[in-house]
Order: C-alpha cells, then sequence, then structure tokens
C-alpha cells in the first residue's frame, strides 16, 4: 500500500472516529427523553417549594475576543480627578486594543465607575472591562445622550487606582 493509500485510509478512519465521537456526545432526540442511570424517566413535574440556593458562576473569559474594530468609546470623568478621561482615553489608545476612541470629557461625580453600552455592544463592554476596568459595572443603555457605542463614566473608584503622572511643563 502506498503512502498516500495509507494517510487516505487513516484519515477516512479519523472521519469516521470523529463522527462517531459527535452522534455519542449529542445523541438524537436527548431533550424528549432522560433516563437516570437505574434505567427509569426521571420525574420532571416541578417542586412544590422552589430553590433558594443561587450559584455564583465564575467571571467570564473570553475565549474569543469580541469585536472591537469600529466600536466606539467616549471615556467621561466622574471622579473629580482633573485630565483623568484624557489620560484613560490615551492609556486605551496606546493598549491597541482595536476600539475607536472619540474626544473624552465630563459627568456628573459618581463613585463608581461604570461602562454604559448601547444594544448589541455588551460583550464589547465586557471585553474592555476586563482589560481595563474589572470593577466597573456595566449598564445597558438606550440613552442618546452617550455619543459612543461604550460610555466610560470614570468614578473616584478608578481615581484611587490610577497613578498619577508627571505634569508637562
Amino acid at each position: 500500500m502506498g503512502t498516500s493509500s495509507l494517510r487516505a485510509v487513516i484519515l477516512a478512519a479519523a472521519v469516521a472516529l470523529g463522527i462517531f465521537g459527535l452522534a455519542k456526545a449529542f445523541p438524537e432526540n436527548a431533550s424528549k427523553t432522560l433516563t437516570s442511570s437505574s434505567g427509569t424517566t426521571p420525574n420532571t413535574t416541578p417542586s412544590q417549594s422552589p430553590s433558594t440556593t443561587r450559584k455564583t458562576l465564575p467571571p467570564a473569559h473570553h475565549k474569543k475576543k469580541p469585536k472591537t474594530r469600529g466600536v466606539t468609546v467616549q471615556v467621561l470623568n466622574g471622579s473629580g480627578t482633573a485630565l483623568l478621561a484624557l489620560q484613560t482615553t490615551e492609556s486605551i489608545t496606546n493598549m491597541n486594543l482595536g476600539y475607536k476612541l472619540l474626544t473624552p470629557g465630563n459627568a456628573t461625580r459618581t463613585n463608581v465607575t461604570t461602562i454604559y453600552y448601547k444594544s448589541g455592544f455588551k460583550a464589547s463592554a465586557a471585553y474592555l472591562a476586563s482589560k481595563v476596568f474589572p470593577s466597573a459595572t456595566l449598564k445597558l443603555t438606550t440613552s442618546s445622550t452617550f455619543s459612543g457605542s461604550l460610555t466610560v463614566v470614570l468614578g473616584s473608584d478608578f481615581a484611587a487606582t490610577v497613578t498619577p503622572t508627571p505634569s508637562a511643563t
């Protein structure tokens, strides 16, 4: 048997094993019939008292970077620390995350840093938070007062984590 024929047989076997493995992993009509290990069908009637136990999920780790190219971000300073929005905008730009940074500005004073995102931009907001603002709150906004797809309002909590940079003279 030639080398190319042997490769073809190995490839065909690998494909067959892959199909067989997927079929076992995702059986047809799996949602219609659930069988316990004893072979009986479990009772699917809801219990009389709902469970009050809440499960805490681990933080989402982005397996794939969400869309950032063309996503506009405006940083607004609500911390009261002079030039913080400008410095933060420059820092994000230098990180080369792909966002399009808009002119920074000021906002009403706040204690908590919040990333407001427009519909369809939640993953981009979560990614920005994971890279720059790990303690920020994410909030969906329908407000037209924010010009970016994402608007970061810096709070005093963020200002407390920033090392001041010397001013240029």
